[in-house]
Order: C-alpha cells, then sequence, then structure tokens
C-alpha cells in the first residue's frame, strides 16, 4: 500500500474540476498491483492436497504387522499366561559325575532340541541355593513348564530346591516330573519298603543311624555278599557290592575280617578291614537325607539290566545295559557298560 501511495502523488491534473474522484480511480489500478498475488497463488495449488493423501499408506503399514513374524517370535517377545507362552525351563546344576565334557547331561541337549523342533522354546537353567529367588523370578516370567533334570545328590540342600519345585507347580506350571513324585520314588529306602512284596528282598535293610549300620551290617554280611547303596548317588556312586575274603567263624563278621570292596560307579576295587570300610560309609548316612540301604548281592546282574522307557502306557525305547569286565557288577555307562 506504501507503494501505491507514491506512485498516484506524482501525477497532479492541472484541472481542479476533476480531481477529486477522477485521480483516486487512478490508485485502483494500484490495487491492480495485486500482481505480488500470484506469491500467493502457489499456496492454493493442490500440493497440500497431495500430502493429506499421505494417509493411504497408513493401511499399508497396518497390513505387514501382524502375518509376517512367525508365531514363536511374537510369543517369545510377548510373555503370557502359563500354557501359552510355549517355553520351557531344564532344570539342572553345574559338576556332578552325570556331566559330559559339554557340561550337561547326555540327554538335556537333545530334549532342548526335540522341544524347539515341536515349536517350543527351551533353556537351559543351572540352578544354586545362592541364586534360588532370582531364578525363581526368572522362571515365573518367561516360562510355562519345567523339566527336572538334578541329581539329587549334587545339591548341598536338596529342601531349598525341592521347595523352589512345589511353589512353582502350586501356581499352575507344569513340572515333569512333580517334586512330590521325586521325594517317593527318588529315595533309595524305597527297596527296603519294597521288601515283603513280590518285587523286593525279604532280607533288605535301611539304615538311618551309625548305630543301626554297626550294629546290623556285620550279620547281614555273614549270610552272603551285599550290595550297600547311598541315598544321595548316582550314576554308581556310593555304590558298593562287599565281599568277606577273610575266614572267621560265627553269624557275624569281626571287624578285622578283610573285606574286597568294589565301587559301581567306576568298578575300582579296595581291599580294607570291615571296619575300616564301616568307618568309611558313615558319611553316607550323615546329614539331611542320609541312609545305607543293604540288599543281597544277585549274581544275574552281570546279564545286565533292561529298561523301557515309557510316555504314558507306550513303550518308545528299550535299552540293554550291560557289565563289562570279571568284577563289573555296574550297568551305568558312565561304567562302561
Amino acid at each position: 500500500f506504501p507503494v501505491v501511495n507514491t506512485i498516484s502523488a506524482p501525477p497532479p491534473d492541472p484541472e481542479p474540476t476533476a480531481p477529486p474522484p477522477a485521480p483516486e480511480p487512478k490508485p485502483e489500478p494500484a490495487a491492480a498491483a495485486p500482481p505480488p498475488e500470484p506469491a500467493p497463488e502457489p499456496a492454493p495449488e493442490p500440493a497440500p492436497e497431495p500430502a493429506k493423501e499421505e494417509p493411504a499408506p497408513e493401511p499399508a503399514k497396518e497390513e505387514p504387522a501382524p502375518p509376517p513374524e512367525p508365531e514363536s517370535v511374537q510369543e517369545e517377545t510377548k510373555p503370557k499366561k502359563y500354557g501359552l507362552r510355549r517355553f520351557a525351563v531344564i532344570f539342572e546344576v553345574a559338576g556332578g559325575l552325570d556331566k559330559g565334557v559339554d557340561g550337561f547331561r547326555k540327554d538335556t541337549l537333545p530334549i532342548v532340541d526335540a522341544l524347539r523342533a515341536r515349536g517350543w522354546n527351551a533353556e537351559v537353567v543351572f540352578y544354586s541355593d545362592a541364586k534360588r529367588a532370582a531364578i525363581h523370578k526368572y522362571v515365573v516370567e518367561v516360562a510355562d513348564a519345567f523339566i527336572h533334570r538334578v541329581s539329587p545328590s549334587n545339591l548341598e540342600e536338596q529342601s531349598e530346591y525341592f521347595d523352589m519345585l512345589r511353589d512353582l507347580a502350586a501356581n499352575g506350571m507344569v513340572a515333569l516330573p512333580h517334586p512330590d513324585a521325586i521325594a517317593l520314588y527318588g529315595a533309595r529306602d524305597a527297596l527296603s519298603k519294597l521288601k515283603e512284596t513280590k518285587y523286593g528282598l525279604s532280607d533288605t535293610e535301611s539304615y538311618y543311624t551309625v548305630e543301626e549300620f554297626k550294629a546290623s551290617f556285620p550279620k547281614t554280611l555273614a549270610l552272603n555278599q551285599r550290595v550297600l547303596k547311598q541315598n544321595r548317588g548316582t550314576t554308581g556312586d556310593g555304590v558298593w557290592r562287599v565281599q568277606v575274603e577273610s575266614e572267621f567263624a560265627g553269624d557275624s563278621v569281626p571287624m578285622d575280617a578283610i573285606v574286597k570292596c568294589t565301587e559301581a560307579k567306576d568298578n575300582h576295587v579296595e581291599r580294607l578291614k570291615l571296619g575300616e570300610f564301616m568307618g568309611f560309609c558313615e558319611r553316607y548316612i550323615e546329614g539331611p537325607r542320609g541312609l545305607l540301604v543293604d540288599q543281597r548281592f544277585l549274581p544275574r546282574v552281570k546279564e545286565g539290566e533292561v529298561r523301557v522307557l515309557m510316555v504314558n502306557r507306550t513303550p518308545v525305547s528299550v535299552v540293554h545295559k550291560q557289565p563289562q569286565g570279571a568284577d563289573a557288577f555296574s550297568a551305568t555307562l558312565f561304567s562302561g557298560a
């Protein structure tokens, strides 16, 4: 507008009569100065309208999001309630005679691979009492099932571990097997509890105190060769075949008699006085869940053992394991069977 005023100022007409109305319409042509308006004209151009059309790609973004991710990835990243995450934890403990050179039990990693092949995720968790709370919290957050692969003999304190398993099972997690079932069939004194049935031997004894052991074992040993089994052992650890090599009289083997002792773990042989050997075995009775099972030696063990592996009522595998060597009586794979 100031430009319009400067343009209208120079043209003064000499005629006074026409000045007021006529010269002012000339500024109107200056109003034609809207030629600068072409600059705003690009604004009304349909440029912004295509920008509004951009929401069209949004539905395209919605389409790829749901379908492409595989179910396993979605379930791992989006935890749900038990039974929907398809995630299993396999419990082990570090160390022990039941481990291979890779630090795992022989069948642990094949279990992991088999679960993954069926659309599950699986992870091996090494339990320790010191990390019990953190392990419990982690398993609750990620898993909906656990598989027990811990040998009780590798635990310093079994109650802490089994209490954790019971708590997980009580809160809806699938337990394979349930800790109460482990306690029932995992204890070796089941052999003496079955001694009056057709599945047991009538002269089988369990010793829960050192006094019981000292009073009874020399007498049972006088009858025949015996096998002593500790409650906490695995793969033949703490399982001894005992034979008397000295001459003796009476219904009890004297403490200074020489006995031949063969351990099932590796079939190695030691010859000791009976009193020395019994003193060594007291360690198996001391401590939580400590006991010794005293059982008659069965010579046909040399023929080996047959194990039928079942899934519910279906047999899925038959294994025949046979001891190797003159003094060998162990059918564990770790002893060379």
